[in-house]
């Protein structure tokens, strides 16, 4: 539930979807246990739109564990959370515009996407702009959740400008 004076949504458990597994909800739970509310929030969401839609499969369980276990790890600034028709998650965030915008870098100074595989590995793809003495970026790859913030860590600490 999201309240007019709040901007984080104050989720409890039995608000989650009527969809959500016992293992769905557990994972929840653990998020907003450890303040991820905003990240629960829309899982639960996602999990609610994917199982009312009749053209696309369950949510991949192992997906989220793997989503939930990447922000209560590293605690990264709340992206843009998506599924695709598989049920497999990814995230993405656009790096705050610090230069004033160009042709190529109209809305952000880069992006990262991360797709969160069945497998326990993410995939992930980075671009973004020169700022200042730093070059571009770019980086792309598959990494475990142990590997992952080294291979993203100059995207991370852009988006906490």
């Amino acid at each position: 539930m999201v309240t007019a004076a709040s901007k984080t949504p104050q989720v409890v458990a039995s608000e989650w979807s009527k969809y959500a597994t016992e293992k769905e909800k557990a994972i929840l739970d653990r998020l907003v246990s450890r303040d991820h509310c905003k990240v629960a929030g829309r899982l639960n969401s996602l999990i609610e739109m994917f199982a009312e839609d009749p053209d696309v499969e369950r949510l991949v369980l192992e997906s989220i564990q793997s989503v939930a276990e990447f922000f209560i790890r590293n605690n990264p600034p709340h992206p843009a959370i998506v599924a695709d028709y598989d049920g497999t998650l990814a995230v993405e965030w656009r790096l705050p515009l610090t230069l004033p915008p160009d042709d190529r870098w109209q809305n952000c100074d880069g992006i990262l996407c991360m797709e969160f595989l069945p497998s326990g590995d993410i995939e992930f793809f980075g671009d973004a702009r020169a700022i200042g003495d730093e070059q571009e970026l770019k980086v792309a790859g598959t990494a475990t959740q142990k590997e992952i913030v080294k291979e993203i860590d100059p995207f991370l600490r852009r988006l906490h400008l």
